[in-house]
């Protein structure tokens, strides 16, 4: 029995409740209750346009490119999207928007 796949299990379920509260209550922390509905369903349409489409890149990444490559290809995808949230931190901590 493989007891470390139960941390992991774990994590991965504090992760998705996190997420939950986060994309409903950060939009509203944000941004204000204008267009709060309209905002966060934008937000919506393109995390799912992304959830459902990644695989599919992913997959046509490895067979024409292989394995290595398309790892190296997430990896950099990943340190562009650390990036982000540190440039839409400091964006935000510029604005006057910190926690109360």
């Amino acid at each position: 029995m493989d007891t470390g796949s139960g941390g992991i299990s774990i994590i991965f379920g504090m992760g998705s409740g996190l997420s939950g509260i986060i994309n409903g209550t950060l939009p509203l922390y944000l941004f204000g209750k204008d267009g709060y509905g309209e905002l966060t369903g934008r937000i919506a349409a393109i995390r799912l346009t992304v959830t459902a489409t990644a695989p599919l890149i992913y997959a046509l990444l490895m067979e024409n490119l292989g394995v290595t490559p398309a790892l190296g290809f997430m990896v950099v995808l990943g340190i562009c999207a650390i990036r982000i949230f540190l440039f839409i931190a400091k964006l935000t901590a510029s604005a006057g928007v910190a926690p109360t």
